[in-house]
């Protein structure tokens, strides 16, 4: 899985170039498009530390696509890792509290759904966008090929 990032670049501005990654809701910067792309990918990788305890022995190797007009795409090893991420940085974007993603899903408990926060369970597409719809109903899930 590849999550979609977007560099901004403004001449006016510097740093130059910003860096969006909306999945993750994080955004960074850099002198130039390679340090831009870099600081992405420690965005990312300061993030899974934070999230996940960096002695935990839970680690996953970031990567950052080549730039494709003003996107790029950035890879963590660790699909499990980056998931969780994902549902983490949303829950907390969107503000919702484990009660209400409880009674979105019908669930007999909040563990039902912090149990895909831990990053060890694989989730199949179906459950993903469960999860992303119980987080935030108003938004629409898009998937594409790459």
């Amino acid at each position: 899985m590849l999550i979609d990032a977007k560099i901004i670049n403004d001449p006016e501005k510097k740093p130059r170039y910003s860096v969006e990654i909306p999945l993750v809701d994080a955004l960074t910067q850099g002198r130039t498009k390679k340090e831009a792309l870099e600081m992405a990918v420690d965005a990312i990788e300061c993030l899974l530390d934070a999230y996940f305890e960096e002695g935990s022995g839970k680690r996953a190797k970031v990567t950052a696509s080549s730039l494709k007009g003003n996107h790029f795409f950035i890879k963590a090893e660790d699909q499990n890792l980056l998931t969780s991420l994902i549902l983490i940085r949303q829950r907390e974007k969107h503000k919702t509290t484990y009660s209400e993603l409880t009674k979105r899903l019908k669930a007999g408990s909040t563990f039902a759904y912090r149990r895909y926060e831990k990053g060890n369970v694989s989730i199949s597409v179906k459950k993903f966008y469960d999860l992303m719809k119980a987080v935030a109903p108003e938004k629409n899930i898009v998937l594409r090929m790459e």
